[in-house]
């Protein structure tokens, strides 16, 4: 993948199996990936993954955080860095943490 954003997000919301036995919220919050792609939104900071592409809020959906390394080639590869139900003060201590761990910020 060739991208110049420091975090992919990919956010997805409940499929048809929402509601039936077992697959309830909690389910696509702990499986985010099983729920339908409603979104993938790339930036360098928590205030440009809070812009969604479509311009809609994804805040209460499911999503899956990446942080991007490029390699020599320039080929951008992902280690996800958290999941969950979106939740902008919950993302924002992931992406702290995931900074101060590779000395980013204090």
């Amino acid at each position: 993948m060739k991208i110049d954003k420091k975090y992919v997000m990919i956010v997805t919301a409940e499929d048809e199996r929402y509601g039936t036995a077992g697959y309830g919220l909690d389910f696509f919050a702990n499986s985010p990936a099983e729920g339908i792609l409603n979104d993938i939104v790339y930036g360098d900071d928590l205030d440009e993954l809070m812009v969604s592409s479509d311009g809609e809020s994804n805040e209460g959906l499911f999503y899956l955080l990446y942080r991007m390394k490029k390699n020599e080639s320039g080929i951008s590869t992902g280690i996800k860095i958290g999941s969950g139900t979106v939740d902008w003060s919950a993302i924002e201590e992931e992406i702290l943490l995931e900074e101060k761990k590779r000395g980013e910020k204090k």
